[in-house]
């Protein structure tokens, strides 16, 4: 399965290399006392500034879950896609890069009541780096009808039954900050008898 992950988001940097031009970066993720900060948001007075480039395409690979996924950035560097082969490892939390994407007591690049939501959570081995987290409203994640949690906890079973699932979401921005309006999420399951299911979804961040 690592392999495939490994394989699968190099194809992914390719495609979308040559569909965009975009220069590519490969980078790998950091852990406690040894986060990449290339990867981080920092603090400069009152806001919050990503490290990463504008324009650019980064496998980001976390060697603690094997993991490889894929985000490109736009000209004021968000990200506007990530994508990848999901594997069912541990990654490790970042508690000031989740407040800084999220609210954080006003310090975050979110709105009240928003969380510094992962676009690979941690049990898929996704980075702790800021890279890997967008404001996200508490709504879809962790009160209320929690759909974001509810889907990948769905892509975790799907995983622990020996199916494949590939992911891509693209965050939608309507304004010029760094607050997506809409995700629109596509997966694809992959059974072991070689059928597959591709499912849309689209995520109102309210």
């Amino acid at each position: 399965m690592a392999r495939a992950n490994t394989r699968v988001a190099r194809a992914i940097v390719r495609r979308l290399s040559a569909m965009t031009g975009r220069r590519v970066r490969v980078v790998q993720a950091g852990g406690p006392r040894n986060w990449t900060r290339e990867l981080n948001r920092r603090r400069r007075g009152t806001t919050n500034s990503p490290n990463w480039e504008p324009n650019t395409i980064y496998r980001v690979h976390n060697g603690r879950a094997n993991s490889n996924y894929v985000y490109m950035t736009d000209q004021h560097g968000r990200v506007i896609r990530a994508e990848g082969q999901l594997v069912l490892r541990s990654g490790v939390r970042h508690g000031g890069q989740q407040g800084r994407a999220g609210h954080g007591a006003g310090r975050g690049v979110g709105n009240p009541g928003d969380e510094g939501g992962h676009l690979f959570g941690t049990q898929f081995g996704g980075a702790g780096e800021g890279i890997n987290m967008l404001p996200q409203s508490a709504q879809l994640n962790s009160r209320g009808r929690r759909e974001w949690y509810n889907m990948e906890q769905m892509w975790a079973n799907e995983l622990r039954g020996g199916n494949q699932v590939h992911v891509r979401i693209n965050p939608v921005y309507t304004g010029p900050g760094e607050r997506p309006d809409l995700y629109v999420v596509e997966y694809t399951i992959t059974r072991p008898n070689g059928t597959t299911e591709t499912v849309p979804r689209v995520f109102r961040n309210r």
